[in-house]
């Protein structure tokens, strides 16, 4: 794996370990910087109203583009003051 192509796969938590549930396929001793999110969580945080347009596996958890919009403009407000 080079550093232009980046991959996410799932792994389970099993006696302190990372254990992927597919093969990496990488040389023995690679260093990886990990990002850690519990599916469940975010699972649970599906949206009151979900986007209608969206389709496949994120719908439900991803915000629309005028939602994007707004708390775009509020975090910059927040930057400016």
């Amino acid at each position: 794996m080079t550093a232009a192509s980046p991959r996410t796969v799932e792994a389970t938590y099993v006696n302190g370990l990372l254990r992927p549930l597919e093969p990496i396929r990488d040389s023995e001793g690679q260093v990886y910087f990990v990002t850690i999110l519990n599916i469940e969580s975010i699972r649970s945080r599906k949206r009151s109203q979900p986007t209608k347009s969206l389709r496949g596996k994120y719908r439900g958890f991803l915000s629309s583009a005028d939602e994007f919009a707004s708390s775009k403009q509020a975090e910059k407000a927040l930057v400016s003051s």
